[in-house]
């Protein structure tokens, strides 16, 4: 079964449930779930599916180079199922310049590459072949990169935190950040790793609910009270250890590589980060628009200058030049020698020397990977709609119903927490938290379609 959630921007719930049902004295726009409810079942993270919108590479069209990150154009090679981000349009990396078309559909598989026409790309994810099925002209199913398990019931969600007969134990909730953090308020410093201030107690499967709230990464402390601190202790909470190793996804796709399928998205995106681990400058543009040939001239015959910042090193750009004269070099364009690692938001060209002059320094500008460029990839391709593929088998169906009965209503229901007396009587149409299906929903029996809808 496939159904859309939603079309606009999208706002996931955690849980989604396949609600089947059958025919009651409400109309078809609404669903009571008393009456209605004949089946449920829990949509697992491994069907769903985020949808983004996307450009298929075409031949002898203009794309636009990159900006900043909520300013870039992204394309999808139908060939590779790989997705790639212009980082520019021609070799020159002038802004100031008419691209030309693209005649050449990027196809390399890491790194940047400049074309023949003058495009430079970066290959950034690839579609998994699993979900080939929701591709569409203008969409692509964007892959889950994460490790994470399904699960059946919820105590299973929490059983590797809490273990299978730990759900509501009581005990110390250790939280740590997940990536390099400042206090707004305080202005501390934490290191990825570092515990949080927090000192909590509660039932584990709280503390991971927390955790996954605050985005933190967790361990507990079965057995644990506030009377558990001694005096003479001291720190922000003394009953946790004060790190604890946050692995990247790189690190977990490494630990698992046993177990990923050949030719998925995660065996690209393992490929990739180990490909280009060490994030430094991306790309570097020109612009010489309004400039004189005297405001473009300098001493220096294609000179190469180090990129400064106050972690990176290693990156290099030269200008390129054309020799007017003896002694003189006009200045035509910019190119991206070496990427180096480290850098951040602060880098520059280092300009000592003054090997060129402060208007031609102030036309350079320099970009940085961002963190997440290889481990998210709804960073450059936002999710605008949810799809569900759901399996419901005969003993599934037969456990809870073991007679026959028709099924007419279909519909997912985002985090149902509702329940009892709280519940409402029925759902509305608009209801967002049920959505009734929109496409063809098909139920089998044994040799036999119970319903089509």
């Amino acid at each position: 079964m496939f159904n859309q959630l939603s079309t606009k921007t999208l706002n996931v719930p955690k849980e989604l449930f396949l609600v089947t049902g059958g025919i009651s004295t409400d109309s078809a726009d609404t669903w009571n779930p008393l009456g209605d409810s004949f089946f449920t079942k829990r949509i697992p993270e491994s069907q769903k599916h985020y949808i983004g919108s996307i450009t298929p590479w075409q031949a002898n069209v203009k794309y636009n180079y990159y900006v900043a990150d909520d300013n870039y154009q992204v394309v999808y090679n139908e060939d590779n199922q790989t997705v790639y981000l212009c980082l520019h349009n021609n070799s020159d990396f002038r802004n100031d310049l008419d691209s030309g078309l693209s005649t050449e559909q990027p196809s390399h598989a890491t790194g940047r590459q400049t074309y023949s026409d003058g495009y430079t790309w970066l290959p950034l994810f690839k579609v998994d072949f699993t979900e080939w099925e929701f591709i569409t002209p203008n969409e692509i199913p964007i892959p889950k990169l994460d490790l994470e398990k399904d699960y059946n019931t919820f105590s299973e969600k929490y059983e590797p935190l809490c273990g299978p007969k730990g759900v509501t134990s009581f005990g110390c909730c250790c939280l740590y950040f997940k990536e390099n953090s400042v206090d707004e308020i305080t202005g501390e410093v934490y290191t990825k790793g570092d515990l949080t201030n927090e000192t909590i107690f509660s039932d584990c499967y709280e503390c991971q609910k927390l955790a996954e709230a605050l985005d933190r990464e967790v361990s507990f402390l079965s057995g644990y009270t506030a009377g558990s601190i001694k005096t003479n202790q001291t720190g922000e909470n003394p009953l946790c250890p004060a790190t604890k190793t946050v692995n990247s996804l790189k690190d977990a796709l490494e630990a698992d590589k046993y177990n990923i399928v050949p030719g998925s998205s995660k065996e690209y995106q393992l490929f990739l980060l180990n490909n280009h681990s060490n994030l430094g400058i991306m790309v570097v543009s020109l612009d010489l628009s309004g400039l004189t040939d005297a405001q473009k001239t300098i001493s220096y015959d294609n000179p190469v200058l180090n990129i400064s910042d106050p972690n990176g090193s290693g990156a290099t750009i030269k200008i390129k030049t054309t020799p007017i004269g003896l002694s003189s070099h006009l200045v035509y364009g910019i190119e991206l020698l070496t990427e180096g690692s480290g850098y951040g938001d602060l880098a520059v060209p280092d300009n000592t020397g003054s090997i060129i002059n402060t208007v031609l320094f102030d036309r350079i500008t320099v970009y940085n990977y961002h963190s997440e460029v290889y481990t998210n990839p709804q960073l450059y391709v936002k999710p605008q709609k949810l799809k569900v593929s759901v399996t419901v088998t005969d003993d599934e169906i037969r456990t809870v119903l073991p007679g026959l009965v028709q099924h007419t209503k279909f519909a997912v229901m985002a985090d149902p927490y509702l329940l009892d007396s709280d519940a409402p009587a029925t759902y509305t149409k608009n209801d967002t938290s049920v959505q009734r299906m929109t496409t063809k929903v098909t139920i089998y029996k044994p040799s036999t379609i119970v319903n089509e809808q």
